[in-house]
């Protein structure tokens, strides 16, 4: 069985391909109805693929090969998919030819060969006796990221969904031509999307149908956020759509959302799901007051005077160190004073009077000073104060 599914797998990806070159080529390739399909819906949408330099797209459609009886060189624009209006239908049980004619700019419209293909009845009758319900589409992830994968369907299951309890129907799965999908082992494959109707026919032939679509999903990639430590709270960041936050692992306990305050130490989890793949980080926030109390000042720190008045009243006219009762062997070696610009003012000897606030012989405006102090065991100390007139 493995073999065979990978056979399958291995000429869906050709059958790809064989699509993905004809898209360079001048003519498009009919995607939908593929080429000679039968049984296909009288409502069909038509759709191609696109021509590289388009200008846009002319759609015939006829009962006889190349005919325009249908639908005559309407210009749907750079669109690659016609429908037609609401309320008309082909005919049923009749062979449909459709013809792309392709407009480019500055050469001549380039008219491309026509395509068949045969409808199926009309459309279901309305007022059938029975119905059948829409599903939810199927999801699983592509843990390769080829943009391929296989879907493992119950069909029990599936069939209990579309009809509930109803007897008397059969329910069988087309393509979007109308084509009908073996769905007997459960087993499909599907490139990124693939489109699905479902039909519940009873013994008069009156169905209904209801669409679902195969969606393969890359594997989710959540971010790796480092361990953080916070005096009152945190504020959770932003998360891609898709991603959560929770307080437990594996996408359980309470759910966070962005922006959400985190006031008291916890792991938090960040966890996403895509089809049958997850993917999850964790951190840590602590949450720890002392963090924000500022650390205690040594003794050398507070030694340094505030500000100084050169007034020559003889009273705090020099701004100087003045080495404490006890300073735990800690001297200053020399200070150098600088403004608010970096400019070196002063040199100032710790033995010396100090600084009198002037520069080359220049009295200095009132403001805000910087200092460095050298201790003697090589420590930097800096701060600043204010001069006085």
């Amino acid at each position: 069985m493995r073999v065979i599914n990978m056979i399958k797998k291995f000429l869906y990806i050709i059958s790809f391909f064989h699509i993905g070159i004809s898209m360079a080529q001048t003519c498009p390739s009919i995607t939908v109805p593929s080429s000679d399909a039968t049984n296909v819906s009288v409502t069909t949408p038509i759709s191609w693929t696109p021509v590289e330099d388009a200008l846009g797209y002319y759609v015939l459609i006829g009962t006889t090969p190349g005919g325009r009886d249908l639908v005559d060189r309407v210009d749907v624009g750079t669109s690659t998919e016609f429908e037609l209006p609401e309320g008309d239908t082909y005919p049923a049980n009749t062979i449909i030819s459709v013809k792309i004619t392709v407009r480019f700019p500055g050469r001549p419209d380039q008219t491309c060969p026509y395509e068949l293909f045969t409808t199926g009845n009309a459309e279901p009758q309305q007022g059938c006796d029975h119905f059948i319900n829409p599903v939810p589409d199927f999801f699983t992830c592509d843990p390769d990221e080829d943009n391929f994968e296989e879907f493992n369907i119950d069909l029990m299951a599936l069939e209990i969904s579309l009809i509930g309890t109803q007897t008397g129907l059969t329910v069988t799965y087309h393509n979007p031509g109308g084509d009908l999908i073996d769905f007997s082992l459960g087993t499909q494959f599907a490139v990124n999307q693939r489109r699905v109707m479902a039909r519940a026919t009873d013994a008069d032939g009156c169905f209904e149908e209801t669409i679902f679509n195969l969606i393969v999903l890359p594997p989710p990639k959540v971010p790796e956020f480092e361990n953080v430590a916070e005096c009152e709270n945190y504020v959770l960041p932003e998360l891609d759509e898709g991603i959560d936050y929770f307080s437990q692992t594996g996408g359980r306990g309470t759910i966070f959302s962005a922006g959400d305050v985190i006031s008291t130490s916890q792991r938090i989890y960040i966890y996403a799901v895509a089809g049958d793949c997850n993917d999850q980080s964790s951190f840590n926030v602590t949450i720890d007051p002392t963090i924000c109390q500022e650390e205690p000042k040594e003794t050398f720190s507070i030694i340094f005077p505030k500000f100084f008045t050169p007034n020559e009243d003889g009273y705090n006219d020099f701004w100087q160190y003045v080495p404490p009762s006890e300073n735990n062997g800690i001297t200053i070696e020399t200070i150098h004073i600088y403004d608010r610009y970096g400019i070196l003012l002063s040199q100032v000897d710790p033995s010396s009077k100090g600084w009198d606030g002037t520069f080359k012989g220049k009295r200095l405006p009132s403001s805000d000073y910087w200092f460095k102090a050298i201790t003697n065991d090589a420590q930097e100390i800096t701060g600043h104060f204010s001069l006085k007139r």
